[in-house]
């Protein structure tokens, strides 16, 4: 045999050809799987103790899509038992991708949630529940919870999960990335869940970190937390479709008790919540005797910013030091300085109910320059995360808590002015959602809402919330009185996209206040104009 033969011969020899590998049952030994397969979820499929399941860079994951899931014949998910590990590291150019097989052009697509299952997995952290464990619903014999707040169950690293949520049992969605009792020694970052009919991220108890993910447009809440959750989030985005829930749920209460032990209490840290102006949902809901530690955030469209309700005997407040005084992990702290605008109704609600004490916070109104557009379905259409860098994200930032986990920023939210940790590879940059450029042309529209003005009637002042969809080198404001006459103007330049407030006193322009009565006022950027109505009475 020549030379260029034996060449020939193990070349042949080295080429592999692409498989459509079926997975379901127990996997009961280390396996790998890798890029040059597509790997099918036919039903649950359980990773056992002792066993470890590396997926490779790049690597696609579909699950069985079926129109009638039931007990009998449940939605396929990856469950990965106490004991076992998944090492899952994709990178930004080749994520690793656990999605539906339908495309979106299937017939059956529809909006593209509940579609499949999704990831589960289970550790031996510390939950609240009594006997510390517990077991997922719709999960027979697979329980989560433990003494070890630093167990392993692996890396989620460039991970996506859409199509998911749809039911694991009857009535039991499950949850886009379900981490039960998962301890802190395991790795979560730069993850997604999109189009989920469930939660997005759920920790159920455990000490998980969660660094650079993101929830976009799923049926339900985005991270949901509960049974004594404790870990660190920074670097996270919310983007929520019009029929989405809450940004964030975060119960504590287990068996009844508000103040059961270990008690919820996430530190998360630079966070966005953006969905379309006056979404009807509250942008964060604090429940059910939950802690907590919550900075550097950016709420954009809400019906409420954040509610709190259900409080045990954990300190409610927005004095970090008196937070810190009263100890981990019974303090619940928000930090003033968090940026709400685009709400439909308050700031804060249920804070002042008689079982809670008073509440007297205090929040940024100003608009941070980022917008957010829906299709037809209420499905993001255009969005702008990157705040620009002379807008409010990057005043009066606050610090973060000076550990081994939380990266000091200049800059509120999830993402600076200059860069976009979700490019090329999130469902918002695959389904060209996504605009990163910092300048007046990343707003494709322009336009002006009004959002009326509140309150109404005022004394002895009123917000007047507009909301502009592109830059506008001159904004001006003016107040008429009923015979038509300017009783007050004010021009404002270089005025960014976004929500938009400005406070009229009821004086005029020589600075003397006017009387009781009805006035109108204009709202004028450019060519665009927008007229409202107010009462001023004394």
């Amino acid at each position: 045999m020549n030379n260029k033969l034996i060449i020939s011969f193990f070349i042949a020899l080295s080429i592999s050809y692409a498989e459509l590998i079926t997975v379901d049952g127990d996997i009961s030994s280390d396996v790998a799987w890798t890029s040059n397969n597509t790997y099918y979820l036919n039903s649950q499929a359980f990773v056992k103790d002792g066993v470890t399941l590396t997926i490779e860079t790049g690597t696609e994951i579909l699950g069985r899509y079926d129109a009638n899931y039931s007990a009998d014949n449940p939605a396929p998910c990856l469950v990965v038992e106490q004991g076992g590990k998944i090492i899952a590291q994709g990178t930004a150019e080749a994520p690793i991708t656990f999605r539906s097989e339908l495309d979106a052009t299937d017939p059956n697509y529809g909006n593209g949630r509940g579609l499949w299952g999704g990831l589960i997995i289970n550790g031996y952290a510390p939950i609240a529940n009594d006997g510390g464990t517990a077991n997922v619903e719709g999960l027979t014999g697979v329980p989560y919870g433990g003494t070890d707040p630093d167990d392993n169950s692996g890396v989620l690293r460039y991970v996506r999960v859409w199509n998911g949520g749809s039911s694991i049992a009857p009535d039991n969605e499950i949850n886009g990335i379900t981490l039960a009792g998962v301890g802190r020694g395991t790795t979560v970052e730069y993850c997604e869940v999109g189009l989920n009919l469930d939660d997005g991220f759920e920790m159920f108890g455990g000490t998980v970190d969660l660094k650079y993910c993101s929830v976009i447009a799923v049926g339900d809440d985005a991270f949901d937390t509960d049974a004594g959750y404790q870990g660190r989030g920074q670097f996270l985005l919310v983007v929520r479709a019009d029929d989405s829930d809450k940004g964030h749920e975060m119960d504590s209460k287990t068996n009844g008790d508000l103040d059961s032990q270990p008690r919820s209490h996430p530190h998360f840290a630079n966070v966005t919540v953006i969905s379309s102006v006056a979404h009807g949902e509250d942008a964060l809901r604090l429940r059910e005797g939950t802690g907590g530690d919550f900075r550097n955030y950016i709420i954009h469209g809400a019906n409420d910013g954040v509610r709190n309700d259900d409080n045990g005997s954990e300190l409610v407040t927005q004095d970090l030091a008196a937070a810190q005084a009263h100890g981990h992990p019974n303090y619940l702290y928000i930090s003033g300085s968090m940026v709400m605008n685009g709400l439909a109704d308050v700031p804060w609600d249920d804070f002042d109910e008689s079982t809670d004490g008073a509440w007297t916070g205090t929040m940024v109104s100003e608009s941070a320059g980022l917008a957010m557009t829906v299709d037809a379905n209420g499905l993001p259409a255009t969005l702008h995360v990157n705040p620009p860098l002379n807008s409010i994200a990057f005043e009066n930032v606050d610090e973060v808590i000076d550990d081994d986990f939380f990266t000091q920023t200049d800059y509120k939210g999830a993402f600076s002015s200059d860069s976009n940790w979700l490019e090329g590879w999130s469902y918002l940059s695959v389904a060209e959602v996504l605009s990163t450029e910092d300048d007046k042309s990343s707003i494709i529209a322009q336009e002006l809402k009004l959002h009326g003005n509140y309150p109404n009637p005022f004394n002895p002042s009123t917000k007047i919330n507009f909301e502009l969809n592109g830059y506008h080198d001159n904004v001006t404001f003016t107040v008429f009185n009923v015979m038509g006459q300017i009783v007050n103007q004010i021009s404002f330049s270089n005025t960014l996209p976004g929500m938009q407030v400005i406070s009229w006193n009821g004086i005029n322009s020589n600075g003397a206040s006017v009387p009781s009565g009805i006035y109108f006022y204009q709202v004028q950027a450019g060519d665009l104009s927008a007229m409202g109505k107010m009462t001023l009475v004394k």
